[in-house]
């Protein structure tokens, strides 16, 4: 990704930070952070690299760490259910272990998965029984407005060319069909506090939204705003429990929470 202006509106950009040998940008214009003159990963590169990344299986971790993932994956199909009509075909891009895939497919979908990981693909087919193609999204080639629901739980902010990742997505998406999508909040107040050594600010993410610049990468790809709402996740919260429901209006009313929650809706 050679930085000949901003990705998105084509603005000049300022020199944001360095960290780990690469550059960080911020458009003056629209706001868009990302990683300058980033080389494009080979497909064999990137599939090494999240095929030897450590991985937890679900059926490893103990009964409070299951049950406090099982709530996350439940929270997240019902986020999707409150936009569809109908339980039909669902695609989860990135999909890792298929911990989300196997709480939907439990509650009645018709589940489908893309992993680059060669093992968590291998994890998917054999003790989830879910289909799961090894490949990015474009290397699947689906059909035309073949799914009811996409989602990316944490990988939007992974892609090279978000804007043509979102048009595939527009394309084999049914039309009323629905997008929900999870992704770091650059105006985060842990980014504000920490800058570059916020735990989002890492090699795997190549670009950083705050709720303008990912409504505008909405806006140009074919899809309605559904819902936005800003989450956190600070690890206090387990803690110091009477705080949670305080925190989690403030981080709502203000949008500083680490992640933001979208759902999309085709147009």
């Amino acid at each position: 990704m050679k930085d000949n202006g901003c990705y998105l509106c084509k603005s000049d950009t300022k020199y944001l930070f360095e960290k780990n040998n690469r550059k960080y940008a911020k458009c003056l214009s629209c706001g868009l952070v990302y990683i300058a003159s980033l080389k494009d990963p080979e497909k064999t590169e990137l599939e090494n690299h999240y095929s030897q990344k450590e991985s937890t299986h679900q059926e490893k971790l103990n009964k409070k760490e299951y049950k406090k993932l099982i709530k996350r994956m439940e929270y997240r199909l019902g986020i999707i259910e409150n936009y569809c009509h109908s339980k039909g075909k669902l695609l989860d891009i990135g999909c890792g272990q298929g911990s989300f895939l196997d709480v939907a497919k439990n509650n009645g979908w018709e589940c489908s998965g893309v992993e680059i990981s060669k093992n968590d693909c291998k994890y998917v087919r054999e003790k989830l029984n879910i289909k799961v193609h090894n490949t990015e999204l474009s290397g699947v080639n689906f059909p035309d407005d073949y799914f009811d629901a996409i989602t990316l739980w944490h990988v939007f902010e992974h892609f090279i060319d978000p804007l043509t990742e979102l048009k595939e997505i527009h394309r084999i998406l049914s039309p009323g069909g629905i997008v929900c999508l999870e992704i770091p909040n650059i105006d985060s107040l842990a980014f504000r506090i920490l800058g570059k050594k916020w735990k989002y600010i890492n090699d795997e993410h190549i670009f950083y939204f705050n709720k303008k610049t990912i409504g505008r990468f909405i806006k140009t790809s074919g899809f309605k705003l559904m819902y936005i709402t800003g989450i956190s996740g600070f690890p206090w919260w387990g803690k110091y429990r009477g705080l949670k429901e305080l925190i989690h209006g403030f981080i709502t009313a203000t949008g500083v929470g680490d992640h933001l929650v979208l759902v999309l809706k085709k147009i």
